[in-house]
């Protein structure tokens, strides 16, 4: 079994069917929840190139929502760009100072970096 997948309690095959349905779903109508589902399945499958390109499209129109640039900010991490993440996580707070999410987030791309 894919450990993956255990550990976020998504049965691959399930995982996969869904993905399929966003990917069509974004294919006939493109919109903002349609590309942030794709950011979150595509993270989970740890394809994170993806995962950021989906987030940064649904960031174009909502740049204004703290929990999208702190799951950019994941998916950064995730795919080894922790510099990257910690420009993500503070946009994040700057936006909600109060974000425990990003702080916990900084402190693990900070110690990633070994600083």
């Amino acid at each position: 079994p894919d450990l993956v997948h255990e550990y976020f309690y998504v049965n691959p095959k399930t995982h996969q069917q869904c993905t399929k349905m966003f990917e069509a779903a974004q294919a006939k109508v493109p919109n903002t929840d349609v590309w942030e589902g794709l950011g979150v399945l595509y993270n989970m499958s740890h394809d994170y190139s993806k995962a950021v390109a989906n987030f940064e499209k649904v960031l174009a129109v909502k740049s204004e929502d703290a929990k999208l640039w702190n799951k950019l900010g994941a998916s950064l991490a995730n795919g080894n760009r922790c510099t990257e993440a910690l420009k993500a996580y503070n946009k994040a707070l700057d936006l909600n100072p109060g974000y425990v999410r990003a702080h916990y987030n900084i402190g693990i791309s900070y110690s990633n970096l070994g600083e």
